[in-house]
C-alpha cells in the first residue's frame, strides 16, 4: 500500500472547494445588495425617475361613502386599505382610473406637484377612459374638488410597491 499523494482527489478536492467558494460570493454579494437596497428605503417610485406618458384626463374625487362606493368603502379594487393608509400617514394617495393599470404611479404637477398617487380603484365603467377619480377622506373634500381637466404623468409602478409622500 502507498501513501503518497493522490493527484486526481486533490484536484477533485480543490474542485468542490472552489465551486463552494463562488457560491458562497454570490450569496453574499446578494444579501449585501439586498441589505443596502431595504436599509436605504429607496424603491425606485414616480419622483427617481422621468415620466413614462404625459397625458390630459378628467379629474374627479371620490370618498369612503358606502353611496360611492360598493359595500366595503375603505378596500379599493387592488385589496389594498386607503382608510388605513389615510390613518397611518394622514393623506390619501389613491385615484381610481379604468385605462391604468392597478400598481401604477402617477402624478399630477398642476394640482398637486411632486405628490405621487397610486392606481388603487376601479371606477364604473360608464366613465370609460380618460377620467381619473382621487380619493378624498371627506365627500365634502371631493365636493369641493369638483371636475378639473390635469396633465397627468404616468410613471409605470407595480402592485403593493406603494409610494409613500414623506
Amino acid at each position: 500500500m502507498k501513501f503518497g499523494l493522490n493527484k486526481r482527489k486533490i484536484y477533485e478536492d480543490l474542485k468542490v472547494r472552489a465551486f463552494f467558494a463562488v457560491v458562497c460570493l454570490f450569496v453574499l454579494s446578494f444579501i449585501i445588495r439586498t441589505d443596502q437596497a431595504v436599509s436605504s428605503n429607496s424603491f425606485p417610485l414616480a419622483g427617481d425617475r422621468e415620466p413614462a406618458r404625459k397625458i390630459f384626463v378628467i379629474a374627479t374625487a371620490y370618498s369612503s361613502d358606502v353611496g360611492q362606493t360598493d359595500s366595503t368603502p375603505c378596500i379599493p379594487a387592488d385589496g389594498y386599505d386607503l382608510c388605513e393608509h389615510y390613518e397611518k400617514y394622514g393623506e390619501g394617495n389613491t385615484i381610481a382610473a379604468n385605462f391604468l393599470p392597478l400598481g401604477a404611479q402617477i402624478k399630477l404637477p398642476g394640482e398637486y406637484g411632486g405628490k405621487v398617487f397610486v392606481v388603487h380603484d376601479r371606477m364604473n365603467s360608464r366613465y370609460g377612459n380618460g377620467r381619473i377619480d382621487i380619493w378624498m377622506p371627506t365627500r365634502e373634500e371631493a365636493v369641493a374638488f369638483g371636475v378639473k381637466y390635469l396633465e397627468l404623468e404616468l410613471y409605470g409602478g407595480s402592485r403593493w410597491r406603494i409610494a409613500y409622500n414623506n
